[in-house]
């Protein structure tokens, strides 16, 4: 019995000691303590913060919603074509929960948005129904997505699930990146990623390679294809669920008198080859065009089906892996949005 106590102690003091620390280096910024650098692994909640200092320089008119595939639309390029003050609020993994979710939110803060470019994913609508986590631990999101308040129950979840996430073994090797490059400080080229303070997403490392000459295109395709595959593993049809997400986000925004406009994201035609062989995609792709005709009759919003990089004159090396275009094709797909809007 001694023993047992002795132990349930012992665990306990290493726990608090654990939570400690972890809560002291921060790695996510979900405690707020800034004496480490803060990696991007939620950009859910980083663009939250980001969208309320860009709201507060002046009002935000147009949103690109998303997952990492439209992250490179810069509201530069698209406030140049339409006329809006834009904010990228595209976010890695993203459902289609995910696009509604944004939307209610950035409604929330005071937004008056005149245009909403939303990239969609055929994977945005699996079936499987499982809400990313970074999601699911976003008390200010789900609430949006749910169009009311939690409750206390919701609050203890929340809780509960944060605490349990700082025990798992991506947390720590964001705790142990984040020491890294406290200690490193590496060159800002070195960086795979970087946010721009209107939600644009640069690739230091890649633009890098590529302007001194070392960038490896067909070896950055070949080692994303197999990750492209799972993101289709059991995908046998579109999820019902994620389909009303979808609808309900258009009928909010045209509701709100914005103007929708609904790309299909690119992939690599490598990658279309790959998955076509390997998954249901495309049966999947004809349902999701299928899908956005029917939005396109009832609410008007403008479609654009830029699953194949030819449909907006797409550069054959305009890539930086198998499934996200770079600049030069993502100012080739924001023309594109611009010159076909209606």
């Amino acid at each position: 019995m001694r023993f047992l106590v002795v132990f349930l102690l012992a665990l306990l003091a290493y726990s608090a000691t654990f939570i400690a620390v972890v809560r002291l280096i921060d790695p996510r910024g979900d405690f707020h303590t800034g004496l480490f650098p803060v990696l991007l692994s939620d950009a859910r909640k980083t663009k939250q913060e980001q969208f309320v200092v860009f709201l507060r320089q002046g009002n935000v008119k147009g949103i690109v919603l998303g997952s990492s595939r439209s992250m490179n639309l810069e509201p530069r390029l698209l406030q140049a074509r339409f006329g809006n003050r834009f904010f990228n609020f595209a976010v890695d993994s993203a459902r289609t929960e995910d696009y509604l979710a944004v939307y209610r939110w950035v409604r929330q803060q005071g937004a008056q948005l005149t245009t909403v470019v939303v990239g969609l994913d055929i994977e945005s609508l699996h079936n499987d129904d499982l809400m990313d986590s970074r999601l699911q631990m976003n008390m200010a999101l789900r609430s949006a997505l749910a169009g009311r308040p939690l409750g206390t129950r919701d609050n203890l979840i929340y809780w509960g699930r944060k605490y349990k996430t700082l025990f798992s073994d991506s947390y720590a090797r964001d705790v142990v990146g984040s020491v890294w490059l406290a200690v490193t400080k590496p060159a800002p080229e070195t960086r795979a990623l970087l946010l721009e303070a209107d939600g644009y997403l640069r690739y230091p490392r890649w633009e890098s390679e590529r302007s001194s000459g070392t960038f490896n295109l067909e070896r950055e395709i070949a080692e994303c294809l197999p990750t492209y595959a799972k993101r289709f593993e059991g995908m046998t049809s579109l999820s019902s669920r994620r389909r009303q997400y979808l609808e309900q986000l258009v009928e909010d925004a045209t509701a709100d008198g914005a103007t929708v406009i609904v790309w299909i994201t690119s992939l690599h035609p490598k990658t279309v080859q790959y998955l076509e062989k390997r998954t249901k995609y495309q049966e999947l792709h004809k349902e999701v065009a299928d899908r956005l005709e029917e939005l396109r009759n009832r609410y008007r919003v403008a479609v654009h089906d830029y699953s194949d990089p030819g449909a907006y004159g797409g550069i054959a090396g305009g890539w930086y892996d198998c499934g996200h275009i770079d600049e030069r094709n993502a100012a080739l797909v924001v023309a594109g949005l611009a010159r076909n809007a209606s």
